[in-house]
């Protein structure tokens, strides 16, 4: 049951997506401006992850081999067990939270400014690692960006958003963000040994764009090979994403 969670744990996420969706649509009236944006946003990365992994996907090659340069791209550092894991605590203790205290607005906010690092990530950063105009979870990022466009249009508009607001908004995010994918999954569950390794299929979506970005790296001289250890070698990884 767990392995078998663990190889489609990103299909599951679309069922919570569509859980999600069908919440909102039938107790709308119920949820107040800022909570429907926060449920808007907690489908939309639920979305996100199977956009990352499993249709385009693509994701586990870009990180491991792209961005981190494992020598094992299957194995190490992501693996099946630390993605699934690492991207479900994201949505559990940053996104639920939004939702459920919304009036805590330094909460929706941090969602929302993260939603923004997100597009960054997706439209900036994995497209020049790409060599490629698209990368599995931009379309997913481009929705969380414009939700959060609205959320701040929303909250300045009636003072809701105190400046003060801004330190635990960026603080929660990113202290989750540090233990769970840099710590955890970049370091302590780096392990090219991993009885949870991504399938072939896992492997290859996406599998053109980013061997061709494989062979201009190594064309400019890039080591695509350099992480060769376990968790005295771990990286920084975006994740989520």
């Amino acid at each position: 049951m767990v392995r078998w969670y663990l190889r489609n744990w990103y299909y599951a996420s679309v069922v919570v997506a569509a859980v999600t969706v069908a919440v909102l649509a039938i107790w709308w009236a119920d949820f107040g401006v800022i909570q429907r944006l926060m449920l808007v946003q907690y489908a939309l990365i639920n979305l996100h992850f199977f956009e990352e992994f499993g249709f385009p996907g693509g994701f586990p090659m870009l990180a491991n081999k792209l961005e981190l340069h494992s020598d094992k791209p299957s194995h190490h550092p992501l693996n099946q067990a630390s993605v699934a894991f690492g991207n479900n605590w994201f949505a559990v203790f940053v996104y639920l939270p939004a939702i459920i205290w919304s009036e805590c607005i330094w909460m929706p906010l941090g969602v929302s400014l993260f939603g923004f690092l997100e597009l960054g990530m997706h439209s900036v950063v994995f497209n020049r690692m790409m060599r490629h105009w698209h990368n599995g979870g931009l379309w997913t990022s481009i929705g969380m960006a414009t939700a959060s466009v609205i959320f701040l249009a929303y909250g300045y508009q009636g003072g809701l958003i105190p400046w003060l607001a801004y330190i635990p908004a960026l603080s929660w995010p990113v202290l989750n963000y540090l233990v769970v994918f840099s710590w955890l999954m970049g370091k302590v569950w780096d392990n090219p040994d991993t009885k949870y390794p991504f399938t072939d299929t896992e492997m290859s979506r996406f599998g053109k764009w980013t061997h061709r970005a494989v062979v201009i790296q190594q064309a400019h001289g890039v080591d695509v090979n350099s992480h060769t250890h376990g968790p005295s070698n771990g990286g920084t990884i975006e994740g989520a994403r």
